[in-house]
């Protein structure tokens, strides 16, 4: 009788768990092509196909900095802000209005902020209808509001942390420090030129893991973290391998990949662990160009680096070109921005347009 009612019960689980197995196996991903080619030729929504910078947020969104404003990509559906990130440039007797948005961070309370070519900071509150946008700029009548330049080349935003934002200009930088509110207190560039030797800084990049901040410049890499206060270094390029860094990207290990004028550098602040790549060892896979975009895969040894003459991965120790020739889904060559979401799609602009990869096919 007790084998008896032993194999009954045995016999009711092993229904319940097929049955649960079988259920789990049609839960799969929806899944697209390899490459997807997003443009105004194929979605009347996208405004612009020059696209300047890439940003995906924490919420599934993912936000792009064109000539025409920013657009940005939800689950499907696309979006533009444009009038709001509008600005005007004077000159010459003559005025100008523009929307160019060459950097964008998701910063605390899932604010987003834009930098424009020319037109400063706009920060887009998107849960305080009251006050939905709010503008930082060096002519703000309230010192609190006010940034070295109007001319943004790069913003992070700390969101996990304790909310900073920091800021790369044609003047230098700046950093913001948020209060119990919505407003905060920036923190002008003659607090930090020491660590400096010029105020073109073009580029900025954080580690979202530790809160560690690198910063681009002409001649090497300053970097700031916070522990019992900012505690700077900086990290020197000379010699042949001391060229302009115009992109940065780091990944969990805290290494920073450097795109310079001509090839890349990484560096350890941890291990003191320094390469350079060109094309002369990479078997001419990474052009002798100017490096305009790099993207890391966060936890796995996959970079990537966007030029003016295609797309080249850095996998493991393997180094692959991707141009129109071998990859007729690219609509351009010149690679402008790079990104990868949290769905493991990189993102990839150009100045014709948007590309989507993920090896196992597209994630939606």
């Amino acid at each position: 009788m007790r084998n008896f009612l032993f194999l009954c019960i045995l016999f009711i689980v092993l229904i319940v768990c097929s049955t649960g197995c079988k259920k789990n196996t049609t839960s799969t991903k929806a899944r697209g092509p390899v490459w997807l080619v997003f443009s105004k030729i194929n979605n009347k929504d996208i405004v612009d196909d020059n696209i300047y910078t890439i940003y995906p947020t924490g919420g599934g969104f993912v936000w792009f900095g064109t000539d025409s404003g920013a657009i940005s990509y939800y689950s499907g559906i696309w979006s533009s802000i444009r009038d709001s990130l509008s600005y005007f440039i004077y000159g010459n007797g003559t005025i100008i209005k523009a929307q160019k948005v060459l950097a964008i961070t998701e910063g605390r309370q899932s604010s987003i902020w834009f930098g424009l070519d020319g037109g400063g900071i706009r920060r887009y509150n998107r849960y305080n209808p009251q006050r939905a946008w709010q503008r930082y700029s060096p002519n703000e009548p309230d010192p609190i509001n006010r940034i070295p330049s109007d001319f943004i080349t790069g913003l992070v935003a700390d969101k996990y942390r304790n909310g900073d934002v920091w800021v790369t200009t044609l003047a230098g930088v700046a950093h913001y420090l948020p209060s119990s509110t919505i407003d905060g207190i920036w923190y002008p560039y003659s607090d930090y030129s020491e660590y400096f030797t010029s105020s073109l800084v073009r580029s900025v990049t954080l580690n979202p893991a530790n809160g560690w901040t690198f910063f681009g410049t002409h001649d090497g890499l300053p970097y700031v973290h916070d522990e019992n206060g900012l505690q700077w270094g900086k990290f020197n390029l000379s010699g042949p391998e001391n060229s302009p860094i115009h992109s940065l990207a780091v990944d969990y290990s805290n290494t920073v990949w450097m795109g310079k004028t001509f090839g890349t550098t990484s560096w350890n602040p941890n291990t003191t662990k320094t390469n350079h790549y060109d094309a002369s060892n990479t078997n001419n896979q990474l052009p002798n160009q100017k490096i305009n975009a790099v993207a890391v895969d966060f936890f796995r040894p996959i970079r990537w680096f966007g030029t003016d003459y295609g797309l080249t991965r850095f996998q493991d120790t393997t180094w692959t070109l991707f141009d129109q020739t071998t990859t007729p889904e690219l609509p351009s060559n010149k690679i402008q921005a790079l990104a990868y979401d949290g769905k493991g799609n990189l993102w990839i602009g150009t100045n014709m347009g948007i590309v989507a990869y993920n090896p196992e096919g597209f994630e939606y």
